[in-house]
């Protein structure tokens, strides 16, 4: 309760510093004044001459005068000391510091008075009496000097830029937000102006306001309220933190930012805000594809983690892959987070991180296992085409390890599928395998090639074991169609082969022909899994000159 009252407090400080520092300097003179009025009324007998109040009058504004000028140095430097060193957005603060325009007025007001007093004194027509007047300005004055001390610590504050951004992040608030400033830019000036100078614990503090601000906002805000440019701000400001951060190759640093990235992720998760999510999602990206060009594999190990973790989450979303409208925006969330994942795997196998490449190659995996697992049947392919996309940049960047052991993922993901009954999904899988296959064929990478068909005979298998037709056929097709179509990759592998021709992806041959491949290519894999009875009595005979375009 005291530290509700107390934040309240310092909201209407900082939020409307003028009324506060009239309502205490009315405070302050409306009581001094009632306490000379009562210690002349109950002790008459005390009274000061005209020539002793001038006398005490005078001395006191010389002392207070004195006493401004020293807090006028004081402020300004410590003005100029917090501003240089950070930022000037600081200045912010001391503008709406009420307490300097409390004591600077408190002081202004009491020599001004003091000063028209004194002109007056001794004359018959002034409604207040010497003595009276004399007591008031003189305990004014004693007030305000024991004032002083707690000016000057309060000041001495402001040279510490933990308090000054806490005092910054208090300064946002849903009324001070309006589309032509960046509500959080004071805050992370200040931080900007932290990690320049390696002052890691303010950056500590400004992330963590900023944050519980930026809570704050979201959580009080009207909906739909300027959402979407309070979040583009807020994570734009704090990408640009992790960017300074790797740019310095402060590694331990950055994950500090990811990490702050993390406990949004959670918190937006449990408010159910997707909008959150995918502003935070893109952030993590971009972190994470600056860190790859700076080859900070522990920042983009970092980020693949926390957008997995977040997947997973999603994935454990009840009914996800229903056609509702909830369920399908969750479902593009948990789209985005994958293809972020893939984006890194890409960005990592550029810039020659290995270790991250082959690690977002088991979450693809992961995350597609999990979703075949619970049953989530989506209509759109949101894992099969990411992992192709990694071995597609695999390939352009002749990274022959990373492409086989992305085609073994591929090859059981299908695997996987057709045991669950997720014919969709198998298919998925073959169509990515064929691409990469063509893709590998006018590369001219045959071992590629190979181990695409030997992925595709596998899933061909188990679809036979598993008495899903339909995979089986448009796997021996493609098998077929890999072989006749590029036969200078499969020398030597079978007895039917034609001429090499080159990097077409479509040829014209016989029916005859292409069923005697098929037919051959059927009956070896069913060799795998039972032995062969009438192969001679397999094929028809009665075969016209008819023939075939077959293409991938």
């Amino acid at each position: 309760m005291l530290e509700r009252l107390h934040k309240k407090c310092s909201d209407w400080t900082h939020t409307h510093p003028y009324g506060h520092a009239i309502s205490i300097i009315g405070a302050l003179f409306v009581g001094t004044y009632f306490l000379a009025t009562v210690i002349t009324t109950l002790f008459p007998e005390l009274s000061i001459t005209d020539e002793n109040a001038r006398y005490f009058i005078s001395a006191s504004n010389q002392i207070q005068a004195t006493i401004l000028a020293i807090v006028i140095s004081l402020t300004l430097l410590a003005v100029e000391m917090t501003a240089s060193k950070y930022s000037p957005r600081v200045i912010e603060i001391f503008k709406k510091n009420a307490s300097l325009w409390v004591f600077l007025s408190s002081y202004a007001l009491s020599i001004t008075i003091g000063s028209i007093f004194l002109l007056f004194i001794g004359s018959p027509n002034f409604p207040v009496s010497t003595t009276t007047g004399t007591f008031f300005l003189l305990s004014l004055g004693i007030i305000l000097i024991f004032m002083f001390i707690p000016y000057v610590l309060s000041t001495l504050e402001f040279l510490n830029p933990e308090k000054t951004i806490k005092r910054l992040a208090d300064l946002v608030n849903v009324n001070s937000i309006s589309p032509q400033v960046d509500p959080f830019q004071s805050v992370f000036d200040v931080i900007y102006g932290a990690i320049k100078i390696n002052d890691f614990t303010t950056m500590s503090t400004g992330l963590i306001c900023a944050e519980e601000r930026f809570k704050e906002l979201v959580t009080s805000g009207p909906a739909n309220w300027q959402d979407d440019y309070v979040l583009f701000r807020f994570f734009d400001d704090i990408k640009r933190c992790g960017f300074l951060l790797i740019e310095n190759k402060e590694d331990k640093y950055a994950f500090e930012i990811i990490n702050r990235l993390d406990t949004i992720n959670e918190w937006a998760f449990k408010e159910q805000n997707t909008l959150i999510l995918n502003r935070s999602c893109r952030a993590i990206e971009e972190i994470a594809f600056k860190a790859c060009e700076s080859g900070l594999v522990s920042v983009v190990d970092r980020s693949l983690t926390i957008l997995k973790e977040t997947s997973d989450s999603i994935e454990g979303i009840e009914g996800l892959s229903q056609d509702d409208e909830v369920t399908i925006k969750w479902s593009c969330t948990l789209f985005s987070f994958v293809e972020s994942i893939s984006n890194i795997g890409k960005a990592s196998v550029r810039q020659d991180l290995n270790t991250s490449a082959r690690k977002v190659g088991e979450m693809l995996n992961a995350l597609g296992r999990s979703a075949i697992e619970k049953n989530l049947f989506f209509k759109d392919d949101f894992i099969f085409k990411r992992i192709s996309a990694i071995v597609l940049e695999s390939l352009k960047q002749d990274k022959t390890t990373l492409v086989n052991s992305s085609i073994q993922t591929l090859q059981f993901l299908g695997a996987y599928s057709i045991r669950h009954d997720h014919s969709k999904e198998a298919l998925w899988t073959l169509d990515e395998l064929k691409e990469i296959g063509k893709y590998a064929a006018h590369q001219k990478k045959a071992q590629v090639v190979q181990s695409v068909v030997d992925a595709i005979r596998y899933i061909a298998i188990v679809s036979i074991k598993n008495q899903m037709n339909e995979t089986e056929t448009i796997a021996l097709d493609l098998i077929v169609k890999f072989q006749v179509i590029f036969p200078s990759h499969f020398k030597g592998e079978n007895k039917i082969r034609l001429f090499d021709y080159g990097s077409l992806d479509s040829i014209t041959i016989s029916k005859k022909e292409y069923d005697l491949l098929l037919a051959y290519e059927s009956f070896q894999l069913e060799q795998y899994l039972q032995p062969p009875d009438d192969y001679d009595e397999s094929y028809d005979e009665s075969y016209d000159d008819e023939t075939l375009v077959i293409s991938l």
